[in-house]
This record gives C-alpha cells, structure tokens and sequence, in this order.
C-alpha cells in the first residue's frame, strides 16, 4: 500500500451472509461522490453486463405509494473494483487502495474466525446480518420514532419477532397520540410513512408530493389537506384502535378543522380534513425521541 493510501480514513465494509460487501452510499461519501451519480454508474456497468446485477451489485430496495426504487447496492470486492476503474483524479488510487485493503482485512478476519473457533458460514453471516438489522433500526427510531422502528424491526427477517406488551400496540388515545400515529407509521406494511413522505415533500421532493396525494393528503405551505373518504386512507386507520374516531382525536389538535369547500385529492373529491402547518411543525419536533 502507497504512503498516501495509509493516511487516509478507514473506508466501511460489512459482512452480510458471510461475504464482505460495501455499500454505495459509502463509496460515494468517500470518494466525494455524489450517490446518484454512483448509482447511474452501477447502473450502467449491469446494462453492459447483466450478471453483475446479481453476482456483484445487489440493489436494496424501498417501495413508496409511487413505486419502487432502489435506495442503494450492496458490492464485494470484485463489484467494487469493477466499479472502481472509473474512479479517476489525483487521490483516486490511494482511496482504492485503501478499499480494497479494508476488504481484504475482513476477509481474512473471517477466514481466520472459522478456522480458530469452526463456525460454520452460514452462521457468521447471519450474526452480521442481525448486527446490521440492529443498526437499521436504531436509525429508524432516531429519524422517525419508535414506531417506524417497530415496523422496520417487523419487517427485517434478520430479526426476532417480539409480541407487543398489551396495551401499546398504538400508544394512547388523545388527540397528540392519534395525531403522531398518523405521521410515524407506514401507509402500508413494507412502505414508508406519512413522517417521510412528508419531509421529502416539505424539501420539495415531487415523488413524495405525488405519493401523498395518491395516499390521500395534499401538502401546502398552509397545512395538510387528507381526504377523509379516500379508500387508502381509510383502509390505513381500519387497522388502528381509531377506526371508526381518529377524525375526531385529530380535530382536537390545535387548528384541526373540516373545510367548507370540496377539492380534489388524487383524484378524489372530498371536504378534506385540515391540519395546519404550526401543528404540524409542533409534532415534527416532537416525533424524534
């Protein structure tokens, strides 16, 4: 290794499965990337060679009301070095180098693991994978709340499934707790939630606006607008203990009204229900815990 390449951070791999992999997002960040433009090149390597799209590059995917897409890849060693010859500039080689170090080491790790204590492979990968499990949903909980990370645990099946204590299934019944309900759960199992769709569209996103209309809810400097009849709304609270109220436990909330006037939500016509954007703001400092 160069002099320049032992200077340098150390570069993030994982084991997954018993294979060491990075993901994109960090080559990105280390190379001073930006991670669509990563991604556009992986993209283009498997258009050229299909079968690094399922031997070197695995796509981790994320469904929304739009669609799916894919959120990042996961590359070995050989996806990365592939993906790596079109990385140029001055320091381009010392980072390399760096990467490929930092795969080699864990290789060698894991090597020497099954050899000192014989675990077999199929088991190292599965502690990786739970470790890697875990720190999905520790950043679910600190970005969104605890129930996104109880849906995002639910849904990893690197990880057990715990029974919820009763009476927390939802939390409780007042206005703020329906209120918070709504934002930090998903729209539907696997998807994400309203909280996320909402900051996208806030940063102004137009996937995410487009998502929450075709959900129910038009997002505008004013507020939300949810169409209260809409069939995805509803079908989301018949899943709740608000089924037949969360109307109501919202309207409590500070500004929370039923408008007038009739308008078109993802095309469908309501008397939306409003809620404003200073409570809306209130909640979103509230959410993170």
């Amino acid at each position: 290794m160069t002099a320049a390449a032992e200077n340098l951070i150390e570069p993030t791999v994982r084991v997954q499965e018993g294979n060491v992999f990075a993901d994109s997002r960090d080559v990105a960040s280390y190379f001073g990337k930006e991670v669509k433009h990563v991604h556009e090149a992986i993209r283009n390597l498997i258009s050229m060679e299909p079968t690094l799209g399922v031997a070197n590059f695995r796509p981790f995917k994320i469904k929304d009301l739009v669609g799916e897409r894919v959120a990042y890849y996961e590359m070995d060693r050989d996806g990365f070095t592939i993906l790596a010859m079109g990385f140029t500039g001055k320091r381009a080689l010392a980072f390399k180098l760096k990467y490929l170090d930092a795969f080699n080491r864990m290789q060698k790790e894991l090597n020497e693991l099954r050899e000192t204590q014989q675990i077999p492979e199929g088991d190292i990968g599965s502690l990786a994978e739970q470790r890697l499990a875990l720190d999905k949903v520790r950043e679910a909980r600190i970005a969104y709340g605890p129930a996104r990370a109880r849906a995002l645990w639910e849904s990893l099946p690197a990880l057990p499934q715990v029974p919820l204590i009763a009476g927390h299934e939802s939390g409780g019944s007042d206005a703020a707790e329906c209120l918070r309900y709504f934002v930090s759960e998903p729209t539907e199992p696997e998807m994400r939630s309203v909280g996320e769709m909402l900051e996208g569209a806030l940063r102004g996103d137009g996937n995410d606006k487009q998502a929450l209309e075709q959900f129910g809810i038009a997002v505008s400097p004013a507020g939300l607008f949810i169409a209260r009849s809409k069939p995805e709304i509803r079908a989301f609270w018949n899943r709740t203990r608000w089924a037949t109220a969360w109307v109501t436990h919202i309207r409590r909330s500070g500004g929370a009204y039923i408008g007038n006037e009739r308008m078109t939500i993802g095309g469908h016509q309501c008397r939306p229900l409003f809620i404003p954007s200073a409570e809306l703001g209130r909640l979103r400092r509230t959410i993170i815990v």
